[in-house]
């Protein structure tokens, strides 16, 4: 019977700038292995049935590809994959109704973009 692991949170698919944490059950005693499009691959031992651990994805914005996985004594292994989106640029605002200089009477103005 192979290992019961889980990757609980972040959903897949999350937006980050560099990187997540990772939280889930494992098999305790059992280390679990992180691999993909991270800086570096790490290995951290299951220690009471959960984990918690951030990684930290690759250079380069997009899609980053992230692994997980546990092999018993025995050879059986549990590998899951989740993908997260690596956004290191922030959203671009343009002001397309106001000409400078402006000037109103009340609070507050409308950007688009």
């Amino acid at each position: 019977l192979a290992p019961n692991l889980t990757i609980d949170t972040p959903a897949a698919n999350t937006s980050a700038q560099a990187g997540v944490t990772l939280t889930g059950s494992c098999e305790t005693g059992l280390n679990i292995d992180f691999t993909g499009d991270l800086l570096s691959s790490l290995t951290v031992m299951c220690s009471g049935g959960t984990y918690s651990q951030s990684v930290f994805f690759s250079a380069g914005n997009g899609t980053k590809s992230i692994s997980a996985s546990q092999t018993d004594g025995v050879g059986n292994v549990t590998l899951l994959s989740r993908n997260f989106i690596r956004d290191t640029v922030a959203p671009a605002i343009t002001q397309t109704t106001l000409a400078y200089p402006y000037y109103s009477n009340t609070n507050s103005v409308t950007f688009g973009g």
